[in-house]
């Protein structure tokens, strides 16, 4: 009897895992789309981005998008929707502090994430098109990936 009432905590735990990290994702994809319909300018920082990230320690990678907004006069804002094992996602909001120089901008952000994973920092280069970052988080640490699309 004890065996059968663990399993059934430990999936209705993995559900409600399941549940809270996927509850974003309607809210992203829909805003994915209008800035699509809004199509900014290619060689503004603000848009859409896709790409992927990868963890340094485990070897896993999956699928990331990213949603830059300018926020203010001199902020940006960046909302990310990640791919984990093919079928989960997250989506996560950060401030960045952007810094412009010669070749292009420089910039670091950080976001409290909760007790599991911690506060999540990254910084990193955004090159023309290319937008590359460096993740680190309680229990991970990695590389952000990704191009501008139109």
């Amino acid at each position: 009897m004890k065996t059968i009432l663990c399993t059934r905590i430990n999936l209705l735990g993995g559900l409600a895992c399941l549940v809270l990290a996927t509850c974003g994702c309607n809210s992203f994809h829909q805003q994915w789309t209008k800035m699509a319909a809004d199509s900014p300018l290619p060689h503004e920082l603000v848009g859409r981005w896709q790409g992927t990230w990868s963890s340094d320690p485990s070897g896993h990678t999956g699928p990331l998008r990213c949603i830059l907004t300018k926020v203010g006069e001199t902020g940006y804002q960046a909302r990310y929707h990640a791919g984990y094992f093919k079928i989960l996602t997250a989506d996560y909001t950060v401030s960045l502090e952007l810094e412009q120089e010669d070749d292009g901008w420089e910039f670091s952000g950080e976001t409290n994430l909760g007790w599991l994973m911690g506060v999540y920092r990254h910084k990193g280069q955004i090159r023309g098109e290319h937008y590359r970052a460096e993740y680190t988080s309680k229990h991970d640490h990695g590389v952000m990936d990704m191009r501008k699309v139109e």
